[in-house]
């Protein structure tokens, strides 16, 4: 863990609610650069996974020297803020999973990666309708529309930390999507070669924006506003080949979605409308990069590849890591095993001397999946991450910062009980920690003083029904609890004691009632 006496800038969310507009602290080391703490609200901060985890609240810059330079910055990175570390940055930043059924099928391979099993109903497991592997090209849609209601009637319109479905009380046209897609089959009897290309606009898009496409390399937007609720997004453009060779092998090379776990970003693929933390803050959206599937029995499926990173195409970091997975299933195709792993250099959160900083992250997922009856379907996915010198050490006295490693966790179940062909009901249980605060909250720790926030575990518990009143459309009702011991640390400069997770920072739970409607084509 290292350590450096240099000027730092902070750019962080701390709450909801006002801080103190300004403190004064002023190590007898830097008498002659004075440090000062500002405090503001600025509603265009939007920053995708998003405005950190109490959302657009104020913008906090701890400064030491160059006061006269000193700007109110936008929020920065996926994770929603970056710790700005030397020259002050003025370009804003913004960032960058289904029912799966209850056991995998290797005889073909999904054009997500995704290793799907016997048919079953679509109102309980997987999309409504899926492509069908062949020599032409095939154009499938959707429109989803959804609404939340917060009982907390928070102030300033946010769910938050709860993404996706964040915005209370508003009708948000969530996906309109299309997907231009050819599948291939992978069973390795013949050459074949296919692809994708996908376009979603609508709310959702704010979290699957890219560095290097929908936003530059400095973080600044290609195409949409900040300002604006819906953006245009391009999740996928891939191309694949499958050769004959072994049981199949298949390669995909371009821009194309993670599937790291159990949820994904496309809304017919998930039973519930809204996402788990472990989603929404655990794991990545989408890779950049090559990946090769070999089916090697009936039963056992692997991939490897190396990516540009999460949720990136082209930064001002040096990003690349290696992406591999194993499936499992059980010759009855009851049950079944995902694990996933990527490791390699990513963004940290942190810029120094402008310039993000990257460094060693690693992401561990299992998922298991498991049909307890002809009806009755269960999943647990757990995730474990760790990344070096994700947080960040500042010592008052000598004004100096070092850095160290910050890591996260979850566990998240899932039950689904289909009734009959049009209804099914399902339940999830989370709980997600975010251990040094890098996911959902600003990783900065004060000696003396502690961190900036203190509590750092997160739970939810979400039931939800599916209904199918006829072919291609889908409503999704949901009633979900939230609850988190997360608070702040009166002890640092600018901390609140009082500041909470939910409900414009005031509230330790919040409730939301939610249901969305999808139309396929």
């Amino acid at each position: 863990m290292g350590s450096a006496r240099v000027v730092i800038t902070v750019c962080c969310v701390l709450a909801a609610a006002p801080i103190a507009v300004a403190q004064e602290f002023a190590p007898p080391q830097l008498e002659r650069l004075p440090s000062t703490i500002h405090s503001t609200t600025d509603s265009n901060v939007q920053s995708p996974r998003l405005d950190s985890h109490l959302g657009l609240g104020p913008t906090t810059i701890i400064q030491a020297g160059h006061k006269e330079r000193a700007s109110w910055l936008p929020l920065a990175t996926y994770a929603g803020r970056d710790i700005v570390i030397g020259d002050i940055v003025g370009e804003p930043y913004g960032p960058g999973l289904s029912l799966l059924p209850a056991s995998q099928d290797l005889d073909s391979v999904d054009p997500e990666f995704e290793q799907t099993v016997v048919e079953q109903p679509p109102t309980s497991f997987g999309p409504l309708h899926k492509p069908k592997a062949g020599r032409s090209w095939q154009l499938e849609g959707w429109i989803d529309d959804g609404y939340t209601w917060n009982t907390g009637n928070p102030a300033n319109g946010l769910n938050r930390p709860v993404l996706f479905n964040d915005q209370h009380d508003q009708l948000l046209l969530d996906q309109f999507y299309l997907s231009l897609i050819r599948p291939v089959v992978g069973d390795g009897l013949g050459w074949e070669w296919g692809g994708a290309v996908d376009l979603l606009f609508g709310s959702d898009a704010r979290f699957v924006t890219v560095s290097g496409l929908e936003r530059r390399p400095s973080g600044a937007n290609h195409w949409n506003s900040d300002s604006r609720l819906h953006h245009l997004a391009i999740p996928q453009a891939y191309l694949e080949v499958a050769a004959p060779y072994g049981n199949g092998l298949t390669l995909r090379a371009g821009h194309f979605y993670a599937n790291m776990g159990y949820e994904r970003i496309r809304a017919p693929d998930n039973f519930f409308y809204s996402h788990s933390y472990q989603f929404a803050f655990g794991e990545p959206f989408t890779f950049t990069g090559g990946v090769m599937n070999y089916r090697m029995s009936e039963n056992w499926a692997a991939l490897a590849g190396i990516t540009t990173g999460w949720d990136n195409l082209d930064s001002d970091a040096h990003t690349l890591g290696f992406l591999g997975g194993l499936d499992w299933q059980s010759r009855d195709r009851q049950a079944s095993a995902t694990l996933r792993v990527h490791s390699g250099s990513d963004h940290t959160g942190v810029r120094m001397l402008g310039h993000r900083v990257d460094d060693e992250r690693q992401l561990v997922s299992l998922m298991l999946q498991k049909g307890i009856s002809d009806r009755l379907r269960y999943a647990i996915q757990g995730t474990f991450g760790i990344q070096n010198d994700a947080r960040v050490i500042v010592n008052m006295v000598p004004m100096t910062i070092a850095f160290d490693t910050a890591k996260w966790y979850g566990v998240t179940q899932y039950l689904i009980y289909e009734l009959n062909q049009n209804w099914s009901a399902g339940a999830r249980v989370e709980w997600f920690r975010d251990q040094d605060h890098s996911r959902i909250a600003v990783p900065i720790q004060f000696n003396p003083g502690g961190p900036t926030f203190l509590g750092s575990d997160y739970a939810a518990i979400s039931f939800g029904l599916n209904w199918k009143p006829i072919d291609r459309v889908w409503l999704r009702p949901e009633l979900r609890w939230d609850v988190s011991n997360f608070r702040g640390n009166g002890a640092v400069p600018g901390g609140d004691p009082n500041m909470r997770a939910y409900v414009d920072g005031h509230h330790r739970q919040q409730l939301t009632l939610a249901t969305d409607l999808i139309v396929t084509f």
